[in-house]
């Protein structure tokens, strides 16, 4: 129904007063669609005091997002990739439930946007600490200087401000490197 539906130029909306109010009407429902359910930004208080609200207007290139199209309706949630310090364990995340369905798409997540893959590899603590508290697998420098081994490879917890729960962490050890852990293995159908 909506197809070849396009939005006019600005220049056009520029030079015709009713085009542009009808436009910005029509931006308002959509936008009203858009977030619906959610409440406003509250600019008197503190983001981080703020759960879910609109703030993003979200259209699909190919317009099926429009009364009528296949995705009138749908919810979506916008991450700002550059800006938000959380995005890349997320899309990480999301790289690895699509994966196995999506292989291409989870690469380019992984290669575009910097997509952490739990598990698959480290990252040192001098360029990124973890954004959420939980397990992690962890490398503590060697204090023999012998080289990387897996001896010097642990799990430690996160707290949001170091990582503990691990014997050679509290005997001084520095962690150089950590990864998230890995998803757990899935049973099949009958199993325990």
């Amino acid at each position: 129904m909506c197809d070849d539906f396009v939005w006019p130029s600005d220049r056009a909306r520029a030079e015709n007063d009713e085009l542009d109010r009808v436009c910005d009407y029509l931006e308002d429902v959509l936008n009203q669609l858009d977030n619906e359910g959610l409440p406003p930004f509250d600019p008197s208080r503190p983001r981080e005091e703020q759960g879910l609200y609109g703030k993003f207007y979200v259209r699909r290139v190919d317009g099926s997002d429009l009364p009528g199209g296949k995705h009138f309706g749908c919810r979506y949630f916008v991450l700002d990739v550059d800006h938000d310090k959380y995005a890349a364990e997320a899309l990480g995340t999301y790289a690895n439930a699509c994966e196995q369905e999506y292989p291409e798409l989870a690469k380019d997540l992984r290669q575009e946007f910097g997509a952490t893959s739990p598990g698959s590899e480290w990252v040192r603590c001098s360029e990124r600490l973890p954004t959420v508290t939980g397990h992690y697998c962890v490398a503590l420098s060697d204090p023999d200087d012998i080289g990387w081994s897996t001896s010097v490879s642990w799990t430690a917890f996160w707290n949001g401000d170091g990582f503990e729960d691990c014997d050679p962490i509290e005997d001084g050890q520095p962690v150089t490197h950590w990864m998230p852990l890995p998803q757990p293995p899935k049973s099949k159908e009958g199993e325990s």
